[in-house]
């Protein structure tokens, strides 16, 4: 089974610290960056259409708890490629500027899916111009394993 992500990582809580921490991100920031930053992402709703297994939304504790609730549900553990992760480069800066993880933090608005296979559910996700990506696989063996290039951690709870 495929886990398709829908929305961006650490969305809703980049536009949060953008709006509380405005003036300390613009001593290191251009404030374009930080008023893109500050703007609400979209809530998105995904389309009947799409032949979802299971799903989670996401929210507080973002991409890492997301994927520990959709792993409960479905009684499995997971592969996932953190690079494949969507993200917004305002919003990674924030986060790395303010020390917060922005696989951690909120990402209210945004879907984990799981779907047999990716194909047709990508296929209805592009044409409804939703963002979305293809972040990993569910595995059998309940490890929970996310990966960034080389090295693997493992998500012992969430």
């Amino acid at each position: 089974m495929d886990i398709i992500m829908a929305g961006y990582a650490g969305r809703c809580g980049a536009q949060a610290l953008a709006l509380s921490r405005r003036k300390d991100l613009e001593q290191e920031l251009p404030s374009g960056i930080v008023n893109l930053a500050a703007r609400p992402g979209p809530y998105l709703a995904i389309p009947d259409s799409v032949p979802v297994f299971s799903w989670s939304r996401l929210g507080a504790g973002g991409v890492l708890r997301g994927l520990w609730i959709l792993a409960e549900k479905l009684q499995c553990g997971f592969d996932v490629d953190l690079r494949r992760v969507l993200l917004r480069q305002e919003d990674v800066e924030i986060c790395e500027i303010l020390g917060e993880d922005i696989y951690g933090i909120d990402a209210s608005g945004g879907w984990l899916i799981a779907v047999r296979t990716a194909e047709a559910a990508m296929q209805i996700l592009r044409k409804e111009q939703i963002p979305a990506g293809v972040i990993g696989t569910c595995s059998a063996n309940r490890v929970r394993a996310l990966h960034m290039g080389e090295a693997v951690r493992y998500l012992e709870g969430v």
